[in-house]
């Protein structure tokens, strides 16, 4: 499958944090672009100023993103998110989802993004579970406590997985009340070369 730039599968996720680190990423991660040997399924540094620049707008406090490929975006959306905040990635990729992790721990988000492996129709009707263990650690202060426990679901959702399961999975969201009146949902991708009213 794919892990890391020009990697054969049998080097593993050893040599990916050594190429993570030769490609001089920094927490500004203006050279994970490299990782990629499919490099059209990352949101890259054009789209991820655009990215982020909405993030900054919305500041999160939990987020979701379905379809995390190797982390470039989990980690524009941690450091974008409130303090305290918390961003749930579904990797269908088992093998990406390990790769993500480490790219997470690496730039220092580790605590406060939890990569899950599975399909999004399999994984959503878990959320609700996972997002009750996010608020579990919720800041000590009863005020804040109080106000973040009066918001329900995700107040970022970015979809960038199947293309077919946009529609479906958004839907799946609203029905378990995970994504609500203001909520932001972003999502990649979303017109192809080709496709109809292009």
């Amino acid at each position: 499958m794919f892990l890391c730039g020009v990697l054969q599968r049998q080097h593993g996720l050893q040599h990916s944090r050594s190429h993570i680190a030769q490609c001089s990423f920094e927490l500004s991660l203006p050279n994970l672009c490299c990782l990629a040997v499919h490099r059209q399924y990352k949101i890259g540094p054009e789209k991820g100023q655009l990215f982020e620049a909405e993030l900054q707008k919305v500041k999160p406090l939990r987020a979701l993103e379905l379809g995390t490929f190797l982390g470039y975006s989990a980690v524009r959306t941690a450091r974008s998110l409130q303090p305290g905040g918390r961003l749930l990635c579904v990797e269908a990729n088992p093998q990406n989802a390990a790769v993500a992790r480490q790219v997470v721990e690496y730039a220092g988000y580790g605590q406060q993004v939890q990569v899950v492996d599975g399909l999004s129709g399999q994984v959503i009707p878990r959320l609700p579970a996972l997002l009750a263990g996010m608020q579990s650690s919720l800041p000590q202060d009863p005020v804040q406590q109080q106000q973040q426990l009066q918001l329900s679901g995700f107040d970022f959702v970015f979809l960038d997985h199947a293309k077919g399961c946009y529609l479906p999975d958004l839907e799946a969201l609203e029905q378990l009340g995970l994504v609500r009146q203001g909520t932001v949902v972003m999502a990649d991708n979303v017109v192809y070369p080709g496709a109809p009213g292009e």
